[in-house]
């Protein structure tokens, strides 16, 4: 599998004009031309990169930290967090 482009990715609404968006790095690589999308989702696909680093972020320190001093309800809680986390990890990835 190959590894997504990296981010941060940048939404072109100038072009949203003519029916077609377009994201693409910094340095303009292009990664994605989109039509007949609403804007919100456009935006939340640009900030892709960013959410998948913050979630990857959040769970090497959620597994670097042990929850011991926890009550059982506030472990079950984080565990399923994390849990979730890993999940959007992992579909993020292609996985």
């Amino acid at each position: 599998m190959s590894k997504p482009t990296p981010g941060p990715w940048i939404l072109d609404l100038d072009t949203f004009e003519d029916g077609y968006a377009y994201l693409e790095t910094p340095t303009g690589r292009a990664v994605a031309l989109v039509d007949e999308v609403r804007e919100a989702d456009l935006h939340l696909i640009a900030a892709a990169p960013d959410l998948l680093e913050a979630l990857s972020m959040y769970v090497r320190l959620f597994e670097s930290h042990s929850i011991t001093n926890s009550s059982p309800a506030d472990k079950d809680f984080t565990g399923y967090l994390a849990g979730k986390a890993r999940a959007a990890i992992k579909k993020a990835r292609g996985g």
